[in-house]
């Protein structure tokens, strides 16, 4: 085809070359460009422009490594090609100098697990990780050491003054050089079967100050220096948190204490610029939810709000029960769930996305001369302690569509280079969550905790697979062809939309490291934040095609793409594409057809009319959802030529206000999936398909002016709207992961709840009962005339169309029957159903016999300077008192239960999300405040111990260390017991104190252990001392802390690897002011804090179940009033679209798991 001189035009860019860093750190292009290069608008691998998806992964939050192996295939199978990988510092080093690689800390495994399944790796060891992790991820023993200055942090808790602290410098090289010695083993640039692609140093450092200061440049630079001398070859960028160019252009440092006078000398510059892109958050007030303030957002309001800020009046934040659900505001706030989608209602994503490309050129350096990378790309957002909403609140907030739109905008400004935070969040089990967060660390993720993939990760697959596989046909190496509108436009440029807003953005190649610009298309970028149902013309060169885009939706139209050897070329497509390839040498397309579908292909001739008929033939046939057995197949043949002309949609001028939507032009067949029709345009003669897809189809369109042929130049595999949400692809464009002569090809499949393609030739496969009755349909380049094993062939009107396509039909109640094997006269997909528990144990802490005291000055209480960081603290008050009356006053944070001589004498929680408040989860925590008065009198009067003593325990829950994120200096924020003091009257003399808890620096887990007294023993099948039988679950105040323990089985098949995957939770339901500490089978799982909240439902991690008979679950049980207690241990009843819990209207989520060889045929 002839391509218009602005398409075929390369643009004018820099020389990467010319303006990469010159740093003694910076990449050496010279040995390693041939495997790692770039252009200012592309990552190239092995020479070739990719785009480089990756999806963030935790492992410190999977604790049962077993698991790791189907997370990875399934964010694989989203169409993902890279995870990033957080290395967790204190995850591996429980004591000074010690180092645990074991187990679920195996980072070797996971390395070579990376690359086994071939997804390349962004490793960021550190050493600060932030990741809502304690202390940022910096282990517990560094922190305890007051002389270091944490992050080089002066003056807490601000940290707004840094000062070179040489000694912490030095501890963190040690580690740097430990984990390094693991990471370049596995870098692509000298390892071909590596996987390392990049290397991040620190975490959300800024460098330009910021009221005076920022962060220090020997931060970066010494870091990368240690990097490049333990032997890492990869490129070195820093996340910066927002986008504003620091470690990027290496211009001349300016100074603080010189007024921002420049220094004299240069800042260090990074290879590539990475940056983090957090925009919109679920609302805190304006929802209704008054469980307080968004971090950062300091949304104080009211006079009171103030005091209470500063302390004053009365005993501020944690001076009642409720007090910390009231934080800053009235009594009385309940729960209110944030709106739905109220991201799609503001300018939020607009502002901060739509004029990335702008800004980053305008920060020079790497921001400019290297490709744009997203090291953080929001996914969904955290949820804290002390919340009324849920993560499936947030789910909602966020929507089916945030994701998916978010990358889209992206594509649109030219990044093809992101990172998603985060794919599968995980479990904060044990304390290896910071302050902020609780066990779930769900996040809204595209794979839910308990492991379900939401329909925002399907729809986002949509995506990843369109930018990966059009990467090279000039996407991921673009620049801006035309801008889209944003005010009334009235006159017809090449690309316009009759919604001016709607366009985003136009994109041709540039023709750096792609192919010739004659053969790459251009690409407009649409799409619809406001409207509930848009429907608007997009005008391509004067020709009107119709587009239609629901609220949130987006896409991505084609322009002008060449078919290669062929007369024909799509002129543009505005029905959503997926994917494309090529089977048999030519060009296939997958597409999403939604109901009513608007959108249309369009296929234009050349410029040479010497080649006799012009014209179009096309087969088709529907893709039957009973396979082989199902009779025949609907199916055709229709053709279209230059005879049969049609009126042109060319409109010459107009206003673009005026142009009514372009309806469906082509008068169409009900039993056709489609409908073409010819038109001379101002372009050509065009072919204009529209479709009415209710089943999915496949088309094999010929072009007529090519005498003989019989091959088709274009084959469409058009899928319904629900088809599209199960498809992947196993794509063999230029980010193959290792090219070889006998690399699959491309491979596909559709029609079921989960498929992941494995390298090794196998295809792992989930069904949910809802799939029974169903197809699964396969198609492989390399699968032509073969049938692998449990799959039959398609009908021969279907394979002569798509060769290489077989299917396998569910068998009906197969699932079921699975899932009820060995499960005795229940149904385990019933939403009554709960695994039977027995009669529980129960032990009493005697906290004289059972727990080892250790003797403390008063000064002395700070459980850091102990290393007792594990969640709870016990200290215990002796005192000699005659006095039959008396109150204590104590400051805790964060929550706390007393007991005198055997008594409950009350209970408190201190927790705020302000940042300048008594309990701030972050920044200023204003300590003097949130204390409470406690009445000892009824206690006093029962007597002293044999000795003379009063006794008083006080059992404090911290909810970890601070992690210091930005520029704070919270990580040694006081945990713990802050003050006490005994009222006048109590007249206590001979005053001792004791503290006692878990030194996590003797344990290979710092972040494994509860703190409460004898958790390895009453975890321990074998110990029996002192269980009794318990008729039911309770809390009696004066019990004190209670363990009770019982055991469970689960059906037999259902062992993470067996037939069935069946995910369970354990609800916790109770009175108020209860604290439940939860383990299964020896794990600290899980917290429950019925003041905090909000989370009750708790997952339980698979590959901890090992036996189906046998399983354990321990709790540690008290509070400070006589309540009931319920926990039940339940399947995940769940929407089936978000994976929202939904005990009412929901379905049991259970997969029957299969794994298919595809390289060995039936009756091999």
């Amino acid at each position: 085809m002839s391509v218009p001189a602005s398409v075929s035009a390369a643009a004018t860019v820099p020389s990467a070359a010319a303006h990469r860093s010159r740093e003694t750190t910076a990449y050496d292009f010279a040995r390693y460009a041939s495997v790692i290069d770039w252009t200012p608008t592309s990552l190239l691998i092995r020479g070739k422009p990719v785009a480089l998806l990756s999806a963030e992964f935790h492992y410190f939050r999977v604790p049962d490594r077993v698991r790791w192996r189907p997370i990875l295939l399934d964010i694989k199978a989203m169409g993902f090609n890279a995870v990033r990988l957080y290395i967790h510092w204190g995850y591996h080093s429980p004591a000074e100098g010690v180092y645990n690689f074991r187990g679920n800390r195996d980072i070797d495994f996971l390395l070579a697990l990376c690359a086994e399944l071939q997804l390349f790796v962004i490793a960021a060891p550190g050493p600060y990780i932030c990741a809502e992790v304690q202390a940022g991820g910096f282990p517990i023993w560094l922190i305890a050491k007051r002389h270091l200055r944490v992050r080089h942090m002066s003056l807490p808790p601000l940290g707004l003054v840094k000062k070179w602290d040489h000694a912490f410098h030095a501890y963190c090289v040690e580690y740097m050089r430990k984990i390094l010695s693991f990471l370049v083993k596995y870098e692509l640039t000298t390892n071909p079967n590596g996987c390392i692609i990049a290397l991040q140093i620190e975490n959300e450092l800024r460098q330009p100050p910021v009221l005076g200061v920022g962060g220090l440049d020997q931060e970066i630079r010494l870091m990368c220096e240690v990097a490049r001398q333990a032997g890492s070859t990869v490129p070195i960028f820093h996340n910066d948190d927002s986008p504003i160019g620091s470690w990027s252009a290496g211009d001349d440092y300016r100074s603080a204490r010189k007024l921002f006078m420049k220094t004299g000398r240069k800042a260090y510059r990074t290879d590539l610029y990475g940056f983090d892109l957090y925009f919109t958050f679920p609302p805190g007030d304006r929802s209704g939810d008054l469980s307080s303030i968004q971090v950062g957002m300091l949304e104080l309001f009211g006079v009171s709000a103030c005091l209470n800020c500063c302390g004053i009046g009365g005993a501020g934040v944690g001076g009642s029960d409720t007090a910390c659900l009231s934080c800053l505001y009235e009594n009385g706030s309940r729960r209110a769930p944030p709106p739905r989608l109220a991201w799609a209602a503001t300018k939020q994503m607009e502002n901060a996305v739509d004029s990335l490309e702008k800004k980053l050129n305008g920060f020079n350096g790497s921001a400019r001369h290297a490709p744009a990378f997203v090291a953080e790309t929001q996914v969904g957002w955290i949820n804290q302690w002390g919340r009324f909403r849920t993560y499936d609140d947030i789910y909602n907030f966020f929507g089916d569509w945030f994701s998916a739109t978010l990358q889209n905008s992206l594509l649109a400004q030219g990044v093809t280079f992101a990172n998603h935070y985060i794919a599968y969040g995980g479990t904060n089990h044990g304390t290896v969550g910071d302050t902020e967060v609780y066990s779930s660390y769900d996040y809204s993720a595209f794979i839910r905790e308990f492991g379900m993939l939401s329909k925002r990760g399907r729809v986002l697959r949509h995506v990843m697979l369109f930018a990966r596989s059009f990467a090279e046909r000039g996407l991921s190496d673009s620049v801006l062809s035309e801008a889209g509108g944003r005010g009334r436009s009235t006159t017809l440029s090449r690309v316009k939309a009759t919604v001016p807003t709607a366009l985003l953005a136009v994109r041709r190649p540039n023709g750096n490291g792609t192919p010739a610009a004659s053969a790459v298309p251009n690409y407009a970028f649409l799409r619809n934040l406001k409207v509930e149902n848009l429907r608007f013309n997009l005008l391509v060169d004067g020709m009107v095609l119709p587009c239609q885009l629901t609220r949130c939706e987006s896409m991505v139209a084609p322009l002008y793409y060449n078919l290669d050897g062929s007369n024909l070329s799509i002129f543009a497509c505005t029905v959503p594409v997926v994917c494309r390839t090529t089977l048999d040498g030519n060009e296939m397309w997958v597409l999403r057809v939604r109901p009513g579908e608007v959108g249309h292909l369009v296929l234009k001739t050349g410029a040479e009319s010497g080649r006799g008929r012009q014209g179009v033939a096309v087969k088709w046939a529907k893709l039957s959802s009973q396979g082989q057995g199902s009779g025949g197949v609907s199916s055709g043949e229709v053709s279209a030529t230059d005879q049969d002309h049609g009126a042109a949609t060319s409109l010459l001028s107009a206003a673009l206000e005026e142009l009514p939507l372009s309806g469906q032009t082509v008068q169409r067949d009900d039993q056709n999936p489609f409908a073409v029709r010819t038109s001379t345009e101002d372009v050509g003669l065009c072919f204009t398909f529209s479709f009415n897809v209710e089943t999915s189809s496949v088309l094999a369109i010929r072009d007529l002016s090519e005498d003989g042929s019989s091959s088709p130049v274009l084959r469409l595999l058009c899928l319904t709207d629900e088809d599209s949400l199960t498809f992947t692809a196993d794509l063999n464009g230029n980010d193959i992961f290792k090219p070889t002569p006998n690399a699959p090809g491309f491979a596909a499949a559709w029609g079921v709840s989960r498929i992941a393609f494995e390298p090794s030739g196998v295809m792992d496969v989930g069904f949910r009962a809802t799939d029974q009755g169903k197809t699964l349909f396969l198609l492989r380049e390399d699968g032509v005339g073969m049938t692998p094993e449990q799959f039959d062939k398609c009908p021969s009107a279907v394979s002569s169309l798509l060769p290489g396509l077989v299917a396998h039909r569910v068998p009906e109640d197969s699932v079921s029957m699975t899932v009820r094997q060995s499960v005795d006269n229940v149904n385990p997909l019933s939403k009554d159903f709960e695994i039977e528990l027995g009669s529980w144990s129960k032990r009493i802490i005697d906290w004289e016999d059972d727990v080892v005291w250790k003797r403390i000055s008063y000064d002395q209480r700070d459980p850091l300077d102990h290393y007792m960081t594990s969640g709870h603290i016990a200290y215990r008050m002796r005192f000699r008192s005659s006095s039959k009356s008396g109150s204590l006053t104590i400051n805790v944070r964060h929550s706390a239960v007393i007991w005198c001589n055997g008594k409950s004498v009350g209970g408190q929680v201190c927790f705020s999300h302000n940042t300048i408040s008594a309990g701030a989860m972050h920044a200023v925590d204003l300590q003097h405040a949130g204390k409470k008065t406690h009445d000892l009198s009824e206690a006093l009067r029962t007597g002293p111990d044999a000795n003379g003593f009063h006794n008083v325990v006080i059992l404090v829950l911290s909810l970890g260390q601070s992690r210091s994120p930005f520029l704070l200096n919270d990580v040694r924020n006081r945990r713990g017991l802050l003050s006490a003091r005994l009222s006048r009257r109590t007249k206590a003399r001979d005053i001792t104190w004791e503290l006692a808890g878990v030194d996590v620096t003797r344990s290979d887990d710092a972040y494994g252990m509860s703190g409460l007294p004898l958790e390895s023993d009453v975890n321990t099948a074998a110990y029996d001392v002192g269980f009794s039988t318990s008729p039911s679950l309770d809390v009696t105040r004066n019990d004190g802390l209670v363990f009770y323990r019982n055991s469970f089985r689960v059906p037999p098949n259902s062992i993470l690897g067996g037939s069935v995957r069946y995910p369970l939770r354990i609800r916790v339901v109770s009175g108020a002011h209860v604290r439940v500490m939860i383990w299964v089978n020896t794990l600290f799982m899980g917290r429950y804090v019925e003041d905090l909240g909000p989370q009750s439902d708790f997952y339980v991690p698979e590959g901890l179940i090992k036996d189906y008979k046998g399983n354990s679950i321990v709790l540690g049980v008290y509070g400070p009033v006589d309540t009931d207690l319920s926990v039940k241990i339940l399947p995940w009843v769940v929407n089936p679209v978000s994976g929202n819990l939904d005990d009412t209207n929901g379905e049991v989520y259970a997969l029957k798991v299969s794994s298919f060889q595809l390289d060995s045929p039936k009756g091999i």
